[in-house]
């Protein structure tokens, strides 16, 4: 039996208005809330981030915001959707950044995008800060050093938005040494703050127009010198060779 006209109109527009949003959680774009469980997929406004680090390494960042701005907005929304960032949801619903602190900042500096696609690691807004911090030292998911690599009292010293990261010019010289080669990209947690502070002690980083182009090949050379052997992601000159 056919349905009337009516009714056929009235299932058209349930479906029309049911389908967008059936795709859009399908996609992981619910927006952030204190209340997200544990590995949901959601979109976060960057401005309420706080950062889990001091600093990040801005020449790096320019780098970054240099290429997004280059993208479409198609390919941008590609890219963000390839690096979702990792969030802990901490006491009084506040989400804190794991990682991707140059992507946001580079969105930032851009003029590109106010928000990322995240998930949500562990949703501990219910800990007393005392425990919340305790959590965080104990999964490595904060990193205790300023921007000089000298160790922080206590995480009050961390910055409170991504905006008002300091600047770790060795943060941007080990990845650009990574970029050439001189180690290996890893999972374990700020390798890359490992490595600039290796090459604080052993790289002259002058203030030239070529200033990091020098340092980075010297950066290179000292990665795969023996002292290196113990940092994450460590290349062997025999290894490099055989690249």
């Amino acid at each position: 039996m056919r349905s009337s006209p009516t009714k056929r109109c009235v299932r058209a527009i349930l479906c029309s208005c049911l389908l967008p949003v059936s795709v859009a959680l399908a996609a992981g774009d619910v927006s952030f809330d204190s209340t997200l469980p544990a590995h949901t997929r959601c979109t976060v406004e960057i401005a309420i981030l706080r950062p889990t680090q001091s600093a990040v390494g801005m020449k790096e960042v320019e780098i970054r915001a240099e290429k997004i701005g280059k993208m479409t907005a198609k390919e941008l929304e590609h890219y963000l959707r390839k690096h979702v960032a990792p969030i802990v949801i901490g006491p009084g619903g506040i989400p804190y950044l794991l990682d991707h602190q140059h992507l946001a900042r580079a969105l930032l500096q851009a003029h590109a995008g106010k928000a990322l696609y995240a998930e949500v690691k562990e949703n501990w807004s219910k800990l007393s800060e005392l425990e919340f911090w305790a959590r965080m030292k104990e999964h490595d998911w904060v990193y205790l050093r300023d921007e000089t690599g000298r160790p922080l009292l206590d995480p009050t010293g961390l910055p409170r938005t991504i905006g008002t990261m300091r600047d770790d010019p060795y943060r941007s010289l080990a990845w650009l040494a990574r970029e050439k080669d001189g180690y290996s990209q890893t999972e374990s947690p700020y390798a890359d703050f490992h490595w600039a502070d290796f090459f604080r002690a052993r790289v002259n980083l002058g203030d030239g127009t070529n200033a990091f182009d020098e340092a980075t090949l010297e950066a290179v050379k000292v990665a795969h010198s023996p002292e290196a052997k113990g940092l994450p992601g460590y290349i062997a000159p025999t290894d490099r060779t055989s690249r």
